[in-house]
C-alpha cells in the first residue's frame, strides 16, 4: 500500500511483488448509491450472511468466487473509507491504471486520515459520539471478517485463488484501527485487524530472517501493516549479517558461539597480526581494590596503557555480542588490527559525545572498558569483575555498541528501518547486553545515540529477557544482579535454581508483584518455590509484571513458607472439575446484594448464543500444579473486561483470565469433583499461600 513507509533503496525489494494482490477485480462502487456500511455488501449483490456465502466453497463456482471476492474488496476498501470519512469516495481517488489493470492505491490516505481527525475535532459532542460508534462498528464488522473468514481462504481450494486480495483490505483496515485513538481519544471496540497468513513467517524465514524474532517480536501484534513493510525488504537485508538458518521459534542460536572453538575476528587482511593484551598486575590490583581497570591504546606504540578506575576517570564501556568476534580475555587480549579499529571509534566519539572529558595524548585512544580486555578468565577474577559490572555500565560517560547489523544502519535511513535493523541485532536479543543497556547513561549505536531514562524494574527487565538467549544459559542471574544493584557474592557457587531464588528472596527486600504466579513457563521445582519461574528467558505473555512496577497494595512477601499476600479469587459455589487443563469456562456477571456473582454458561456453549451480556472467558494456567484434594479456590488475574453486542460475541474469545496455582491452607479446601463441567463462583479478596 503506498501510504506505508519503504525501506532504503540498498534494502528495497521494489513494488511489483505488490502489484497483483491491489489489482481491483470489479468496480462495484462508483454506480452505486453512498449506502451505511453494514448495508454495503448486499446492496452490491452479496446475498445472505457473510460467513455463509464464504462457507460454501465446496459448492460454488470459480466465477461465483470472483464476484463475492470482488463485492468484499469494494466493501473493506471504498466502502470503509466512504463511513470513516463520512464523505463520497470515487474510485479514481484512490486506483493507478496501469493498462490492462487498475490497481488499489492508498496515496491519498495520510492527507485523508488528517482530515478526518480535524472535522472529528471540531464537531460537536454527540456528532463526535455518533461518528466514532459509527466507525468502530465498522472496524468491528472488518475485524470479524478478517477473523472468521480469511482463514477459509487458506484452507478451502476454491477460495484460496483469492487469498491475496485481502491483504490490502487488512492493510487499510488496520491503519484506520491504529488511528482511531489519535482521532477521538479512546480505543476502537474492535479488535485488532488480524490477516490469517499461516505461510508468512515460514517464508520470511527462508529468506534469512530469523524465526525467533519473528515470532516474538516482529509478528507478536500480527499488524498486517508491519507485515507488509517487513515483506517489502530484499530476501537478506544489509542488516541481517547472522545465519539463522538453525533458529526456531523457541530460541535464536545465530549468536551462539562454542567457547572451546571460538576465535577472535581480525579486521585486516592479515589474520596472523599481533595479538595485545593489557597489564595483568593492574587488572588484579583493581578488582583486588574493589574498583575495575580501563584501558587506553596507543596506535604509534601499538600498545595498551592500563589503569586503575579513579573516582574522576572518565571512559567509556563497550557493549557487544561475541559472535561478532569481538570476544575474549584479559590473559589473550585483542589484535592489534582490532584495537586500532576500536581506537579509531572511541577517537571520533569521544570527540563528538564528550570531548571535555577527555584529556589525554595524542595517538592515545579514550580510556575505555570492555570485557575482552578487563575480564580475566581466571576464575577468581572473573568473579570479582562480574562483581563489578554494574558500576563499569552505570558511571561510564557512554556504553558504545557495536554490532554488525547495526553497523549497517545509516541515518538518513527511515526511523521505522533503523528500529528495525535494532531490533533485529544480535545485540538486542542476548542475555548480558540487557544489563549494560539499562544502566547506560548514554547508548551509542554507532551512528545513532539514545537515552534510556526508565528505572530498571523486573517487570520491564522480564520482558526484555524472553526475547533474550545466550550460550551459556546459567549465566542469566549473573547478568541481571548489577542491573538491581546486588552483589553476586554468593551466587557463582550456586546452581541455576538456587541463583534464582537467592535473587528473588533479595531483590526488592523480598517483596515481588503478585502477578509472578501467573508467569508462563517452567517452573522451579523445589517447595517452597513452585511458584517461581525457571527462567526469565522464555517466551511468556506479555505484561505479567507491570513494566514500571506496581503499588504496595499488588507486592506480596517470599519468606520461607512461600509467597504469601492477597490475591482476587474465584471461590466456587459448589464442586468443579480441572482434570483436563487448560478448561475454559464462560462466565456471566451477575450483580447481588452482597457482592457480585460469576455463574457459569458452560465451557462448550455456542459463543453465538451469548448475545448482550456482559461475559468473561476464565482459563485455567497449563502449567497450575494439580492437587490432591479440592483446593477450588482460585487466584486471578483478569487482564481484560469485554461487553460483546448482539452479533459480535465470537470475539469473547479474546477476553483473557488466567487461573494458577491455589492456596493450601486448609480453610480453603472443598470437595472435590472430576464430573461437574460448569462452575458458580464468586469473586473474594482472599490471603493465599503459594508453595
Amino acid at each position: 500500500m503506498d501510504h506505508l513507509p519503504r525501506p532504503s533503496p540498498r534494502n528495497d525489494r521494489g513494488k511489483d511483488w505488490q502489484r497483483e494482490c491491489s489489482r481491483l477485480l470489479r468496480n462495484l462502487h462508483d454506480d452505486y448509491p453512498k449506502v451505511p456500511f453494514h448495508e454495503y455488501p448486499r446492496s452490491r449483490g452479496l446475498v445472505g450472511n457473510i460467513s455463509e456465502v464464504f462457507g460454501r466453497g465446496l459448492h460454488i463456482s470459480k466465477e461465483d468466487a470472483r464476484q463475492a471476492v470482488a463485492v468484499i474488496q469494494n466493501w473493506l476498501f471504498f466502502g470503509l473509507l466512504e463511513e470513516v470519512l463520512r464523505k463520497q469516495i470515487r474510485t479514481e481517488d484512490c486506483t493507478v491504471i496501469e493498462e490492462p489493470n487498475t490497481y488499489l492505491s492508498t496515496r491519498c490516505l495520510e492527507d485523508w486520515i488528517t482530515q478526518w481527525n480535524n472535522e472529528a475535532k471540531a464537531c460537536e459532542h454527540m456528532a463526535k459520539l455518533d461518528w466514532k460508534s459509527n466507525t468502530s462498528m465498522a472496524l468491528m464488522d472488518a475485524s470479524v471478517f478478517f477473523r472468521k473468514i480469511s482463514p477459509r481462504f487458506e484452507e478451502d481450494t476454491t477460495w484460496k485463488l483469492f487469498h491475496q486480495y485481502l491483504i490490502p483490505l487488512a492493510v487499510l483496515a488496520d491503519t484506520i484501527h491504529s488511528r482511531f485513538f489519535n482521532v477521538f481519544g479512546t480505543s476502537a471496540m474492535a479488535a485488532d485487524i488480524v490477516l490469517a497468513d499461516s505461510s508468512y513467517a515460514e517464508t520470511l524465514a527462508q529468506r534469512g530472517w530469523c524465526r525467533h524474532l519473528l515470532s516474538t517480536t516482529l509478528l507478536a501484534f500480527s499488524s498486517p501493516s508491519i507485515r507488509e513493510y517487513i515483506k517489502s525488504f530484499r530476501d537478506r537485508p544489509s542488516f541481517l549479517t547472522r545465519n539463522h538458518k538453525n533458529c526456531t521459534e523457541q530460541a535464536c542460536t545465530a549468536s551462539n558461539v562454542d567457547l572451546d572453538a571460538y576465535e577472535v575476528e581480525h579486521v585486516c587482511e592479515n589474520s596472523d597480526c599481533e595479538f595485545v593484551k593489557p597489564d595483568m598486575k593492574v587488572i588484579q590490583e583493581a578488582l583486588d581494590s574493589g574498583t575495575f581497570p580501563v584501558v587506553l591504546f596507543s596506535k604509534a606504540k601499538k600498545q595498551f596503557l592500563t589503569l586503575m578506575r579513579g573516582p574522576h576517570t572518565a571512559y567509556f564501556a563497550i557493549s557487544h555480542v561475541w559472535a561478532d568476534g569481538l570476544g575474549s580475555s584479559s590473559e589473550t587480549g585483542l589484535p592489534i588490527c582490532r584495537m586500532i579499529d576500536l581506537a579509531n571509534t572511541l577517537t571520533e566519539v569521544c570527540g563528538r559525545e564528550d570531548g571535555d572529558n577527555f584529556k589525554g595524548l595524542d595517538d592515545v585512544s579514550p580510556a575505555f572498558w570492555i570485557d575482552s580486555l578487563c575480564i580475566p578468565s581466571e576464575v577468581a577474577l572473573r568473579k570479582f569483575s562480574i562483581n563489578r559490572m554494574a558500576d563499569v555500565y552505570g558511571k561510564a560517560s557512554a556504553v558504545i555498541v557495536l554490532d554488525k547489523g547495526i553497523q549497517q544502519v545509516i541515518t538518513d535511513d527511515q526511523a521505522q528501518e533503523q528500529l528495525l535493523a535494532i531490533s533485529s541485532s544480535g545485540w538486542s536479543h542476548r542475555l548480558w547486553t540487557l544489563q549494560e543497556a539499562l544502566l547506560a547513561r548514554k547508548i551509542l549505536l554507532r551512528t545513532s545515540n539514545a537515552k534510556h531514562e526508565a528505572k530498571p524494574n523486573l517487570g520491564l527487565v522480564s520482558r526484555q529477557l524472553s526475547t533474550r538467549t545466550s550460550s551459556k544459559p546459567s549465566d542469566e542471574i549473573l547478568a541481571l544482579l548489577g542491573t538491581f544493584g546486588l552483589d553476586a557474592t554468593g551466587y557463582h557457587d550456586l546452581n541455576p535454581e538456587g541463583r534464582m531464588i537467592k535473587f528473588l528472596r533479595e531483590h526488592n527486600s523480598g517483596k515481588i508483584h503478585k502477578n509472578i504466579v501467573f508467569f508462563e513457563g517452567e517452573k522451579l521445582k523445589n517447595q517452597p518455590f513452585t511458584w517461581a519461574p525457571r527462567t526469565f528467558m522464555s517466551r511468556h505473555r506479555e505484561g505479567i509484571l507491570p513494566p514500571y512496577g506496581g503499588s504496595e497494595a499488588h507486592m506480596v512477601s517470599i519468606n520461607d513458607d512461600g509467597l504469601g499476600g492477597r490475591w482476587e479469587c474465584f471461590v466456587p459455589e459448589s464442586p468443579w472439575s480441572s482434570e483436563h487443563a487448560p478448561l475454559r469456562f464462560v462466565l456471566r456477571l451477575r450483580d447481588l446484594p452482597d457482592g457480585m456473582l460469576f455463574e457459569s454458561i458452560g465451557g462448550q456453549v455456542p459463543l453465538e448464543d451469548r448475545t448482550g451480556e456482559q461475559v468473561y472467558l476464565l482459563r485455567v494456567a497449563e502449567d497450575a500444579p494439580r492437587p490432591e484434594e479440592g483446593y477450588p479456590v482460585m487466584a486471578v488475574r483478569i487482564v481484560e473486561r469485554v461487553y460483546f453486542p448482539d452479533g459480535l460475541s465470537f470475539m469473547i474469545a479474546e477476553a483473557k483470565y488466567q487461573l494458577t496455582a491455589i492456596s493450601d491452607r486448609p480453610e480453603f479446601m472443598q470437595a472435590y469433583s472430576r464430573n461437574n463441567p460448569t462452575m458458580n463462583a464468586t469473586f473474594q479478596n482472599l490471603w493465599l499461600l503459594f508453595r
